[in-house]
């Protein structure tokens, strides 16, 4: 063994490297110990993305799943429920859970919540309630807490609940958004959630506010978006949320993306372009070093299927990812090892 320090030098704080057992050692004043290395707490992004539900153009019980950090097209991983779209979904390192929904004839949301265990394929399981039915919401997550946010309902609100992600059960009362509005997206770093956008009644806005998740409250200001943005897209890697597409006014679709820095508070910068302009896009899935968007309602209103990706640290034009398992707008996405990405 070496003793670096030695027992007689050593003191309370001391490391040394044993060569025994090739592990590092702290000596707590009396005797040494091992140090166990620990995985991070957080970590935004995993290898694995999912998308749920949407329209076909009729409505769609599927879920589709991809590599995140290759590129391909998308499989088959199993069904929701019941067919459903205008869902959001929030995700752990190992649980993704699926948020609301909409159906039409007539029309009707929910406030179901299910789940997966993304490392598998499979069914989705009843996992509780949200507080309020509703569609076109946004979520987001911290490695413990499921959010979901706002939403078009009857009345839309501007209600955002939580719920224990490994805890089965129905979602509480976290706090509000400033107003009552749907199509918003969510986004987040290990501690801070961030909404995007979003609608009241028929005008698009281009506000962002954030909660701190570990708490509840009311959100507060964050700053805005380079232009308004309803029903887009949002992911992250922690560090930077990249955010945009949708209506930026009624009939006026978009394909310009934005990003902001999470832990600054401040305006959204231009980032670049998906492949189309697109609405009702499904939430990105992200790994620490991608943004992948599935699915949408082109320009010209035809369900696509259509996948993009973009490094996420970088700016510029997203690139073809591959393709959904059928064309689906209104789908719902995120990742393993991250919260989800509504």
């Amino acid at each position: 063994m070496i003793e670096n320090p030695s027992l007689e030098t050593a003191t309370s704080g001391s490391i040394r490297f044993n060569t025994d057992s090739s592990k590092l050692e702290i000596y707590n004043g009396n005797q040494w110990w091992e140090i166990e290395a620990t995985s991070p707490e957080f970590h935004t992004g995993g290898t694995r993305g999912l998308f749920g539900g949407g329209e076909t153009p009729s409505l769609t019980d599927r879920i589709d799943f991809i590599s995140v950090d290759t590129t391909g097209n998308a499989s088959d991983f199993g069904d929701i429920s019941f067919a459903r779209r205008n869902l959001a979904s929030a995700s752990d390192r190992s649980r993704l859970v699926f948020t609301g929904g909409y159906t039409s004839g007539p029309a009707t949301y929910y406030n179901t919540l299910e789940f997966v265990t993304m490392a598998t394929t499979g069914d989705t399981t009843d996992f509780g309630d949200l507080t309020v039915q509703r569609s076109r919401l946004g979520s987001f997550g911290s490695r413990t807490r499921g959010f979901a946010a706002g939403g078009l309902g009857s009345p839309d609100t501007n209600v955002i609940d939580f719920f224990t992600i490994q805890s089965l059960g129905n979602a509480n009362d976290f706090g509000d958004l400033s107003s009552q509005r749907f199509g918003v997206s969510g986004s987040q770093s290990p501690t801070r959630g961030l909404i995007f956008g979003g609608a009241v009644g028929p005008t698009q806005q281009n506000l962002i506010e954030y909660v701190t998740m570990s708490t509840t409250g009311n959100a507060s200001d964050f700053g805005d978006l380079v232009q308004n943005s309803g029903q887009g897209t949002a992911g992250s890697n922690a560090v930077r949320a990249v955010a945009g597409a949708g209506y930026s006014a009624p009939g006026t679709v978009e394909k310009d993306m934005m990003y902001v820095t999470i832990a600054t508070l401040g305006n959204a910068l231009e980032f670049g372009d998906l492949v189309q302009n697109r609405i009702e896009c499904g939430a990105g899935a992200c790994s620490r070093t991608r943004i992948v968007v599935p699915g949408s309602f082109t320009s010209n209103n035809s369900p696509s299927n259509h996948i993009d990706y973009h490094e996420i640290m970088t700016t510029g034009d997203f690139i073809d990812f591959g393709d959904m398992v059928g064309n689906t707008n209104g789908t719902s996405g995120g990742s393993n090892g991250h919260g989800g990405l509504g």
